[in-house]
């Protein structure tokens, strides 16, 4: 690798960047994800949903980038998953 590319490595390490994602990899659901799935009976539906369609919308709830917008993408995931859907942005 070149030592742009080790340069850039370290410092995405330095600031979190690196590992930013992990829980995302892991599957983690978030609290709030959570807490929103059993107040809406939905976490069934949600743990049948392929491995893919759960990474993604993981990841689309964690990169929200205001409260308001991570609350509105839970309450999408919710509602679809209510209808028995997948969130709107991983439809076909």
């Amino acid at each position: 690798m070149t030592p742009a590319g080790e340069a850039k490595i370290a410092a995405a390490q330095a600031h979190g960047q690196w590992d930013f994602l992990n829980d995302v990899d892991a599957l983690i659901d978030p609290p709030d994800l959570t807490a929103a799935l059993d107040a809406t009976g939905t976490t069934g539906f949600w743990a049948a949903q392929p491995r893919s369609i759960r990474r993604g919308t993981l990841e689309w709830i964690k990169t929200a980038k205001t409260p308001a917008t991570r609350a509105k993408r839970i309450t999408d995931v919710t509602d679809s998953a209510a209808k028995g859907l997948r969130p709107s942005p991983f439809r076909r």
